[in-house]
């Protein structure tokens, strides 16, 4: 078992996708793949000169903290593999960004006036409103995130209802699309829908709450089972002035 598993995982690792390629069902299925193959293996044991916070065969380093001649030995029976992982916050906000698939963010007044987010007063309420177009005529099942600034908070998603198809109160914005999931979350908008061959619309209200001088992040859209089809629109700012101004 333990050849056909070291010559399978030779050709997995020349097969496989960069792991920024992968779809969400393909990673699910590693994650499995690995889980069936260890399950029952007592777990390797690793001697190391660092001092960071170490679990098992797991180590962690804050920044700055990565000593110079480290080192590891495996003390287990069988081979160990590395893998090494990097996260931080980027110093500039990321650029707008596409790939067969384009995005863009409007925010506007509840009349449907274009919102000066250079001075927005606290408890002021707002309409996002998010364009997907697709470049492709298929059937795109894209995944939409929009994280929000640390000022605001999600009142209420906007309903086909709520549309000029339906002429409903905020028929201003046009016809709003229907998605087959809609999260809003503390920080973030979520959204799953099929994007075909021409653009689809969403929206939703928030209100702000904090003030403050904030990031705007972009909205981003990635096709679930096509990595390679995704878009980001561009960041900006939005500053929250308080009840006296």
């Amino acid at each position: 078992m333990t050849d056909v598993v070291d010559r399978l995982s030779k050709r997995l690792g020349v097969d496989i996708p960069d792991a920024d390629e992968l779809t969400t069902q393909e990673k699910a299925f590693l994650l499995m793949a690995s889980n069936a193959v260890t399950k029952g293996q007592p777990q390797p044991t690793i001697e190391s000169n660092a001092t960071a916070d170490a679990s098992g065969s797991r180590f962690l380093f804050g920044a700055g903290e990565l000593p110079d001649g480290l080192n590891f030995t495996n003390r287990s029976a069988g081979p160990i593999w590395q893998t090494s992982f990097v996260r931080g916050a980027p110093a500039v906000p990321p650029q707008a960004q596409s790939s067969d698939f384009r995005v863009s963010k409007d925010i506007f007044t509840l009349q449907g006036n274009r919102a000066n987010l250079g001075s927005v007063s606290r408890g002021d309420r707002l309409v996002v409103k998010l364009s997907l177009i697709p470049e492709q005529k298929r059937t795109n099942p894209m995944i939409v995130e929009d994280l929000l600034p640390a000022g605001f908070e999600i009142e209420a998603v906007l309903r086909p209802d709520d549309g000029q198809s339906a002429k409903g109160a905020f028929s201003w914005i046009g016809d709003i699309d229907y998605a087959n999931v809609t999260e809003t979350r503390d920080d973030r908008f979520v959204s799953a829908i099929d994007v075909r061959d021409a653009p689809a619309t969403l929206a939703y209200v928030v209100r702000a709450v904090t003030p403050g001088d904030f990031t705007l992040p972009g909205v981003v859209a990635e096709d679930m089972y096509r990595p390679e089809v995704f878009a980001r629109s561009a960041s900006g700012r939005v500053t929250i002035e308080d009840d006296a101004g």
